[in-house]
C-alpha cells in the first residue's frame, strides 16, 4: 500500500513540476509586440495567454489556471478595483504569484491597480505613486537574489514612478534616483517592478532578463520548494 501511495505522490509531483503557464494581463493594446518576443516566446513557458484588461477583467477562477499573472498598464483597467481584488484572491488561493509593472502602480485610479492588491501591503510589494518621465538607470541591487541573476545593467530608463517598497517587503534593486526598481512581498508571492515593458519602453540592457527571472521565480521559487526532495518524500513512506 505504501508503495502505491508513493507512486501516486511521485506521479502527481512530476506532473505539476513541469507546468509553467503564464497569464499576461495588459492595458496596452497595440503595445505588446516586445513582450511577445522577449517573454511569451521564451521556451520555458508551456502556455502564454494574453488578456486586454482595458476591456475585460479576468476572474479568479480564470487566473487559477496559470502559475503566474504578469500585468502592466498604459491605459486604464476596465475594473481596477476588481482586478486588484482578484489578484489578491488569486494569491490567497496558492495557485501562483503576481508580477506587476509600470504603470500598474499608478496612484491615479484606473491606470493603477486598486482593490486589496494595492491597498494591503501584504500583497503588492511596492506602493502607489505618480509617473515620471526622465532618464535614469539601475542603481544598487542585490546580486545574490535569483531574480537579479544575470541582471547587470539597465540604462536609459525613461518611464518610471515615484514609488518605494512597502513595509515588510524585501528590497531587490533601486533606480539611480533612489526610487525602488524591484521588490518582493514578504511571503514571496508578488514582485513589483518599476519598469515599463510596453513597445515604447525606452530602456536598454537586461530588463527582459529581470522580467523573466521574476516570472519564473513566481512559478517555483517560493521558500521551501527547493527543500523538498524525492528522498524526503520517500522517507515518509519507509
Amino acid at each position: 500500500m505504501k508503495k502505491l501511495v508513493l507512486f501516486l505522490v511521485l506521479v502527481v509531483a512530476a506532473a505539476f513540476a513541469g507546468q509553467h503557464d503564464l497569464l499576461i494581463c495588459h492595458c496596452d493594446p497595440g503595445g505588446i509586440s516586445d513582450v511577445v518576443t522577449n517573454i511569451a516566446n521564451d521556451p520555458y513557458y508551456d502556455t502564454v495567454d494574453f488578456v486586454d484588461c482595458t476591456s475585460y477583467t479576468p476572474t479568479v477562477a480564470e487566473m487559477e489556471d496559470y502559475d503566474c499573472v504578469f500585468t502592466w498598464s498604459n491605459f486604464e483597467y476596465d475594473n481596477s478595483t476588481g482586478m486588484g481584488d482578484n489578484l489578491a484572491d488569486y494569491m490567497d488561493g496558492g495557485s501562483g504569484g503576481v508580477v506587476s509593472c509600470c504603470f500598474a502602480h499608478n496612484s491615479s485610479d484606473g491606470y493603477g491597480l486598486s482593490g486589496r492588491y494595492a491597498s494591503d501591503a501584504a500583497y503588492c510589494p511596492v506602493g502607489r505613486g505618480t509617473e515620471y518621465f526622465a532618464y535614469t538607470y539601475m542603481g544598487n541591487y542585490d546580486d545574490t537574489h535569483p531574480i537579479l541573476d544575470g541582471v547587470e545593467s539597465i540604462t536609459g530608463i525613461y518611464y518610471w514612478q515615484y514609488i518605494n517598497e512597502e513595509s515588510g517587503a524585501t528590497w531587490l534593486a533601486e533606480l539611480d534616483n533612489n526610487f525602488v526598481l524591484a521588490a518582493i512581498s514578504a511571503d514571496e508571492k508578488a514582485v513589483g517592478l518599476n519598469l515599463y515593458p510596453g513597445d515604447y519602453h525606452y530602456w536598454d540592457g537586461d530588463g527582459w532578463i529581470l522580467y523573466n527571472n521574476a516570472i519564473k521565480y513566481m512559478m517555483g521559487g517560493w521558500p521551501g520548494v527547493e527543500e523538498i526532495s524525492w528522498g524526503l518524500i520517500k522517507a515518509q513512506f519507509e
